[in-house]
């Protein structure tokens, strides 16, 4: 039976590791992230001086949001991340001096390189070389391939998200082509058109209003590179 620990309980666990870690810093996510953001963590505060042994997870945004307002049982230093999510598109979390919000959709975004890249598939292929790797797969071609159809979906999710306080994320799979496994416009394009019509349809924006949703989206984020991965 796996234990289930409150957001209360979690908080307390850094000060049994006190003596590993300079700074106690809470994220979102599960147990089997820690890892990931413990190295982001390391690459950022190398040679600096600060340790960083542990990372917390607790869960959800809200969570981490809820944690940096209660008071804690320590007076130790402490941050707490969240992602921007889909908010950052209409409504922004609004950072506090312990609350550090990304200016980005997720934390992964920020990590995306096209060097690392083509050196992670090197290292997982182990049969090529990083020239062969780099002439078939076309690391621009891939983020330029549905790059607006993907953000006037984000777009259209952000406008439901507004008026309906309600979005899931697709998986990427369901936007994936049969035949040939490349990522289909014309499958994204049909799904934002559904969501366009089921808001419409349910009374929840008029057409005209919801043109002039899009079109402030269109106007503050740009079809880039810099949009895409954020």
């Amino acid at each position: 039976m796996e234990l289930k620990f409150s957001l209360s309980q979690l908080e307390v666990v850094p000060l049994f590791k006190a003596y590993r870690n300079d700074i106690d810093i809470f994220t979102e996510d599960e147990e089997e992230d820690r890892e990931f953001y413990k190295v982001i963590f390391n690459r950022l505060l190398k040679d600096t001086g600060v340790r960083v042994s542990d990372v917390y997870p607790l869960g959800t945004s809200r969570a981490v949001i809820e944690a940096s307002r209660g008071g804690r049982c320590s007076a130790r230093p402490a941050l707490y991340l969240v992602d921007g999510d889909i908010f950052l598109l209409y409504c922004p979390k609004s950072p506090t001096n312990n609350l550090f919000v990304l200016d980005s959709y997720c934390i992964e975004n920020l990590v995306v390189d096209e060097k690392a890249t083509y050196e992670t598939i090197k290292t997982f292929l182990g049969t090529k070389s990083l020239s062969e790797i780099k002439s078939k797969f076309k690391f621009s071609e891939l983020i330029d391939g549905c790059k607006k159809e993907l953000i006037d979906l984000f777009f259209i999710w952000a406008i439901q998200c507004k008026y309906t306080e309600n979005f899931k994320m697709d998986n990427i799979g369901r936007f994936y082509n049969n035949k040939t496994h490349d990522l289909s416009k014309g499958k994204i394009k049909k799904r934002t058109k559904e969501i366009e019509n089921s808001l419409i349809d349910s009374g929840k924006i008029q057409r005209s209003q919801l043109a002039l949703e899009i079109s402030k989206l269109r106007g503050r984020f740009s079809y880039s590179n810099e949009t895409f991965l954020r």
